[in-house]
């Protein structure tokens, strides 16, 4: 089953090399891109996702925040915290909130398994 998926990060590049991964990993996959979080709670008021990586640092709403929010619009969303914050504190606060923890910078390995966690929604292995 194909799924929606938005990224959500700053930086340009980092947001392109995710969409080559999942070009690579699942084709089939729609990929929008959001440069804020303002910009991603407005793709999220209009279209169901399936699943979310925020980067943790960005201006305004930080990853946490914007997270929560987009919980609020999209509470069967998937979302990954993309970070290389390793603070015990900040992590604990996104599993307690249901959300995966992954660590920068991205990888084939990292996106595979930011990938799995709209497989696992929709019962794919």
């Amino acid at each position: 089953m194909a799924s929606i998926y938005l990224i959500v990060d700053s930086d340009r590049f980092s947001r392109l090399v995710l969409q080559g991964f999942y070009e690579y990993l699942r084709p089939d996959w729609q990929v929008f891109h959001a440069a804020s979080s303002e910009e991603a709670l407005l793709i999220a008021a209009s279209t169901k996702l399936d699943l979310v990586s925020i980067d943790f640092n960005m201006q305004g709403l930080n990853g946490i925040a914007a997270a929560m929010a987009l919980r609020q619009v999209q509470p069967d969303a998937r979302i990954a915290v993309l970070t290389a914050h390793s603070q015990a504190t900040l992590q604990s606060r996104w599993r307690c909130s249901g959300m995966r923890f992954v660590y920068k910078p991205i990888t084939l390995a990292s996106a595979r398994e930011i990938a799995s966690l709209a497989e696992n929604a929709h019962g794919q292995a």
